[in-house]
């Protein structure tokens, strides 16, 4: 079944990784749902003033013709702050102010694409995980993946 949007959950205790909150079978059900349309962050969805660990869930349909796309990526036009990125369980990327150089100025304003192609099953469903850290201010998927 796909997640018509985004599910958030807080990780305040750093917990996610060790419960692999990355992993398809973990139920998000009860996670928050939030948009990433709408230019706002963890802040202005439910969550005011958190600075911390917080992951964003989503499954997305894969079109059967997928494999005969010439370019296939995910691409996040912004993320708050660091992010670590995980497709069916796995983790395949990171954007953090250590992995690019970038300032925290810009980072969280600094699109990133994922290359997908070995990643997805045409005509199935993929899992994205993302787990953000943000230290200060929004924080969370603020633009559209």
């Amino acid at each position: 079944m796909s997640n018509k949007r985004p599910r958030s959950l807080l990780d305040p205790d750093d917990v996610g990784v060790e419960q692999k909150w990355y992993a398809p079978d973990t139920d998000d059900g009860e996670w928050a749902e939030v948009r990433d349309n709408l230019e706002k962050g963890w802040d202005r969805q439910g969550f005011p003033n958190y600075t911390g660990y917080g992951w964003d869930r989503r499954r997305i349909p894969v079109p059967e013709g997928f494999a005969d796309w010439k370019y296939q990526y995910l691409l996040f036009a912004g993320a708050d702050q660091d992010a670590e990125v995980y497709v069916n369980g796995a983790k395949v990327f990171e954007h953090s102010c250590a992995s690019t150089g970038l300032p925290r100025e810009e980072i969280w304003i600094t699109p990133f694409a994922v290359d997908a192609k070995s990643l997805l099953k045409p005509g199935g469903e993929m899992l994205l995980a993302v787990r953000i850290y943000n230290p200060e201010d929004m924080g969370g998927i603020w633009r559209p993946v």
